[in-house]
């Protein structure tokens, strides 16, 4: 397969389509930014198109280097968007392009943000016996009972249902029953003004719903956004001893 690239260079001498081979195994689709070979150096590009075919010579065709996102950077209207505006106001393809997207997505600036979460490493036999030895542990026993989902949960969204939840953590850690990782986070679509919040503590409440033509352009870009991060369970054990008046599963308990 062959992808037809723009290569992010703001040049009329390049403002053209490059043909790049997709290597075996690589998920390349319409939209994605990837990394290519352009001369002795390597040049980001935005994917237009994929083809079967190419009209150049094999030995002359480059490899793409690897997508830098594994989902599409640019939607098809977006793209027809960049393609009208470069023909209307006689500017580069790429130039039309970068208008796109915000300028932090050039040139590497967006790093993965992570924070630390914690997760549960015993289940079934295991958990019901760490259970019911922590009778009398009230705090050990809300956050077992928070983490009994298998998901890893932010440490920082466990302090606002758990006073001194850090304490609890690092007890369960030393008894083998949790760990704590660093977990990648998604920025969230939304503007902080739109969510809304308890009147009583300010915990948030939901998101705007998505409407039916973003739902599937969200969902290739993270699966995550289909379903809700959190399950009823852990809110359900925080609500129940009043640790929460409005729970972080999207809804009210």
């Amino acid at each position: 397969m062959y992808a037809q690239v723009i290569v992010d260079i703001a040049s009329e001498s390049v403002d053209r389509v490059f043909t790049y081979r997709v290597p075996e195994g690589m998920n390349i689709v319409r939209g994605m930014r990837v990394s290519v070979p352009f001369g002795p150096r390597s040049a980001e590009g935005y994917v237009l198109g994929l083809s079967d075919t190419a009209q150049l010579d094999e030995s002359r065709i480059k490899a793409i280097r690897q997508p830098l996102e594994d989902y599409p950077a640019l939607l098809p209207p977006l793209i027809d968007l960049a393609q009208e505006i470069a023909r209307d106001t006689h500017c580069s393809l790429a130039e039309a392009l970068r208008l796109m997207l915000p300028a932090q997505m050039r040139g590497g600036r967006v790093k993965i943000k992570t924070e630390t979460a914690a997760r549960l490493l015993i289940a079934g036999d295991d958990l019901q016996a760490a259970l019911t030895g922590c009778k009398n542990a009230r705090k050990r026993r809300l956050l077992l009972e928070m983490l009994s989902d298998g998901q890893p949960h932010a440490v920082a969204e466990l302090r606002q249902l758990v006073k001194d939840a850090r304490t609890g953590l690092n007890d369960l850690c030393q008894r083998g029953y949790a760990e704590l990782i660093e977990h990648e986070i998604l920025r969230s679509p939304y503007p902080d003004t739109l969510t809304q919040t308890s009147s009583r503590r300010g915990y948030p409440s939901c998101c705007p719903p998505l409407i039916a033509e973003r739902a599937p352009f969200c969902c290739m870009a993270s699966p995550e956004v289909a379903s809700p991060r959190y399950s009823s369970a852990p809110c359900a054990a925080a609500c129940s001893v009043g640790a929460a008046p409005l729970c972080w599963c999207r809804r009210s308990c």
